[in-house]
């Protein structure tokens, strides 16, 4: 039926576009009010990647020793695939429990010391009271025990630090070799051993193991469009590589906490699950996914270029007829695509309404 109305329009277009109108108006297009089927449906490019897929990254900063698998390499769950060098943490370990080792001997100096220099301090103050030694002597003694005061607490935080250090290296030194958590396909591998490619920082990508057998299309959705869709909501997806072909699909998940800005919009992640089938369809592959999110049988509807809109209501010009010039008339719309809409109120079938057609 759309298609039907739509070459009317496009033959009135003509005809009305060869003939001026006597008085020098724009040429216009008498266009029927119909019933038809009436689909409200969005669209989005995507990718088409695995619907199931883990990442692997990096628990802390770690120096890999060795990578034992491939880009797009099976592999099964449990199967090593990353070795962590950890001989940098094992020097770093001797030498910090060398350095603990030297610093408690400086400890146990400097509180011996410490204790000598409080004692004297003490005495000589009673000595100093006493007047049976000089100022200078009391502010020595002083000064010495204030220094070895100072030692101390210096001595005492050294120690702590190093036993920081040496706790967060023996952390390091148990960090496991990395192993695929499911079985499937290495479809990204961003570790790669080597010179200026062995340092992984925390929480880095280490590489993605996805299953080629459950294929789904990820796109992005319009904060404005996000309220139209839910998990399971159905989808129909077009792979560009098979031409016009249509699968169906369904969504599977929903990132509503995951927004990404591009411009004043925000965007989010979705995942259209599908069944490729005995079809060759590969991860990267562009695709579209369409999802109908309104629809209304036997629908009163009329192409939205002939809406008008006057303080805030919405208005037609409309006619009995294909002949008469029609006049303006409220009318109330129900779901609305970009090319038609649904008259609830305002107009009946077979009347017409009167389009502008000069552009």
């Amino acid at each position: 039926m759309k298609n039907i109305v739509f070459a009317l329009i496009a033959l009135m277009m003509v005809v009305a576009c060869t003939k001026k109108a006597e008085d020098g108006s724009s040429p216009s297009a008498h266009i029927p009010v119909r019933r038809s089927t009436l689909e409200g449906k969005l669209s989005w490019k995507g990718i088409v990647r695995s619907a199931s897929r883990m990442e692997l990254r990096a628990e802390r900063k770690i120096k890999i020793a060795r990578v034992l698998v491939k880009n797009f390499q099976p592999v099964r769950k449990g199967q090593l695939l990353i070795e962590v060098d950890r001989s940098e943490q094992e020097n770093k370990k001797r030498e910090l429990t060398d350095k603990l080792n030297a610093l408690q001997l400086e400890l146990q100096a400097a509180n011996t010391k410490y204790s000598h220099n409080a004692r004297s301090a003490s005495r000589k103050q009673g000595l100093f009271e006493k007047g049976i030694i000089s100022q200078k002597e009391y502010d020595e003694a002083q000064k010495e025990y204030q220094l070895s005061s100072n030692e101390l607490k210096s001595k005492e935080l050294e120690l702590e630090k190093a036993r920081r250090e040496l706790q967060e290296t023996e952390d390091q030194l148990k960090t496991s070799d990395y192993r695929a958590p499911m079985d499937g396909t290495i479809s990204t591998l961003a570790a790669l051993e080597g010179q200026g490619a062995s340092e992984i920082n925390a929480g880095q990508l280490l590489g993605i193991i996805s299953d080629p057998n459950h294929l789904a299309l990820w796109i992005k959705i319009e904060e404005n469009h996000i309220h139209r869709l839910s998990i399971g909501t159905p989808a129909w997806i077009q792979i560009d590589a098979l031409s016009a072909e249509v699968i169906q699909g369904r969504v599977l998940e929903l990132a509503i906490n995951s927004a990404e800005p591009q411009g004043r919009l925000k965007y989010y992640d979705a995942v259209i699950g599908f069944d490729a089938g005995k079809r060759i369809i590969k991860e990267g592959f562009g695709g579209t996914a369409t999802v109908v999110y309104a629809k209304k049988d036997n629908a009163l509807t009329i192409p939205v270029v002939a809406l008008k809109y006057l303080d805030g209501k919405e208005f037609v010009v409309a006619s009995a007829d294909e002949k008469s010039a029609g006049t303006p008339r409220q009318i109330h719309v129900g779901l609305r695509t970009d090319e038609e809409a649904e008259i609830t109120s305002g107009l009946t079938e077979n009347e017409y309404v009167i389009i502008d057609v000069s552009n």
